[in-house]
Order: structure tokens, then sequence, then C-alpha cells
């Protein structure tokens, strides 16, 4: 049997390798290949990752490309960066862009998680459509 490289989504595997109409080329089967792939199929700014911004104006600056998604997952966010990020996406027109946002696994707690609460109660971000939050200790305080 052939092998395939395999993505998990949403808990199905998916192989992607064989036939004409496959996310990948028989010669994108490395990092690369992905990049490429991601390109031809119009991910390309999902695969782009933004330093941990750090003040105000970094989180500004990171919004004012009216970026579709924002992957600060795996980061050092914390709740004050949360909480920076929050009152930047209440800046019209900052957030009407977004419509992804990772912030998994970013030590956050019940207190950053109710500074961006707020922020989405407000309507900061009306497009939202994905917010991952996995893998902090908000607990049930923080919603």
């Amino acid at each position: 049997a052939a092998t395939h490289p395999t993505a998990r989504v949403a808990g199905e595997t998916t192989y992607m390798g064989d036939s004409s109409d496959d996310l990948f080329d028989d010669d994108e089967h490395d990092a690369a290949g992905l990049l490429a792939a991601c390109e031809r199929f119009g991910f390309s700014d999902l695969l782009h990752e933004a330093p941990m911004p750090q003040s105000p104006s970094d989180y500004a600056s990171l919004l004012a490309s009216s970026p579709e998604a924002l992957n600060l997952g795996r980061g050092e966010l914390g709740d004050h960066g949360l909480a920076l990020l929050s009152s930047a996406l209440t800046v019209p027109p900052r957030g009407a862009s977004v419509r992804s946002l990772d912030i998994e696994r970013n030590g956050l707690t019940a207190e950053g998680a109710k500074s961006l609460a707020g922020a989405l109660r407000a309507g900061a971000v009306p497009s939202l459509e994905v917010l991952s939050l996995t893998h902090n200790a908000i607990g049930g305080d923080g919603f």
C-alpha cells in the first residue's frame, strides 16, 4: 500500500497525495511544498506568524494590516498581553477583519479571559469565527 502524508482535521484523517485534485502535487510533500500548496489555494496569510507583541503600539501595528488570522498561540501572551490585545481590538476598525484568533497555550487565567470577553461583548471582532483558547487555566470565572 502507498503511504500518504496526512493531516488531522476535526479528528478525522484526510489523505493528500494521489489524485489530480489533491492539495499537494507529487513533488510537494515537504515544508516548501506545503507553503507552495497553501499559496496556490490562497491560505498563505494563515502561515505567517508575527513575533509576540510587547506593547500597545505593537498590537496596533499588528492589526494595521487587517489580518484575517491572528496566530498568537504557544507564546507568552499572558493576561497582561491579552488585555493589551483586547484593548487594541476595540479601536475601530482594527478588529473588523479578524476571523480567527489563536491564543492557546499562553498562560491565560480568568483575568485575561475577562478582558477578551469584554472586547467581544463590545463588538470588537464582529467577523470572528474561530477562537482557540485551549490549554490555558481560564476556569469557569473567565467567561
